[in-house]
């Protein structure tokens, strides 16, 4: 949860703005547009940067969209290829700030819903 809680003030420190200079650009680094393929994987949307523009396209439904997650109900086959970009080496929220602020906090909210993912199989079965 701290990971978790973590990420969601990073969230909160996004304005508008930032999501939509984002948007904007045409020609991202591979770095920003992996971290959006990563949303639009849990989106359960198609994983290319056109698709992720157009998750943006309201910049505060966007960030509410993420505060919102249903992060308790991510399926296993979502969270195995969710491992593709938690691997790279490329994907790390500081390698990422060099790009962009924005996309780095997104990228801590990505990897966020991993960790919190893994930690809820183990807490899971004991709950029982």
């Amino acid at each position: 949860m701290p990971q978790y809680n973590k990420a969601v003030a990073c969230l909160d420190t996004l304005k508008a703005g930032d999501i939509s200079e984002v948007k904007m650009y045409m020609k991202p680094k591979e770095e920003i547009v992996l971290v959006f393929q990563a949303v639009c994987l849990l989106q359960g949307v198609k994983q290319d940067w056109s698709t992720a523009q157009g998750l943006m396209n309201n910049p505060s439904n966007f960030v509410q969209g993420l505060k919102q997650f249903d992060k308790d109900n991510i399926k296993e086959g979502t969270l195995k290829k969710l491992k593709k970009f938690i691997n790279d080496e490329r994907f790390v929220p500081d390698n990422i700030a060099r790009f962009s602020l924005a996309a780095k906090s997104v990228c801590m909210w990505v990897t966020a819903m991993d960790t919190y993912a893994e930690v809820l199989k183990i807490v899971t079965p004991l709950r029982s």
